[in-house]
């Protein structure tokens, strides 16, 4: 029996998803598990916190536009956690943005603070 499919990208799918490897795998992204072992915690928390700038944009988001931005925000936190490592999580675990993460608002462009 082959792999099982992936399921359908959309916000209700999105939001049935609990697991790290859930959320990575929804957006076909590829990771380590041993560097998902070992930031699980961090790596969420810092998806959590960008989900919420994202959710938290007027005009709010349509659907494709959002689960985009939702996958920019989980590459970024992966992406974050495997180059940093240690200094990421205990930027992370302090309530800290990590370098790189933005807000998720403006897209990290050029003249962003974040």
């Amino acid at each position: 029996m082959g792999p099982s499919p992936r399921p359908a990208r959309t916000l209700a799918a999105f939001r049935l998803l609990e697991t790290a490897e859930e959320y990575l795998d929804f957006f076909g992204i590829r990771y380590a598990p041993e560097v998902l072992a070992a930031g699980r915690l961090v790596i969420l928390r810092q998806l959590s916190r960008e989900l919420a700038a994202v959710d938290g944009l007027t005009p709010p988001l349509e659907e494709p536009e959002r689960l985009r931005r939702y996958e920019e925000c989980l590459r970024r936190a992966y992406a974050v956690f495997r180059w940093s490592g240690p200094e990421a999580e205990r930027l992370v675990l302090l309530g800290g943005r990590t370098p790189g993460s933005g807000c998720g608002g403006c897209g990290g462009g050029a003249g962003c603070g974040a």
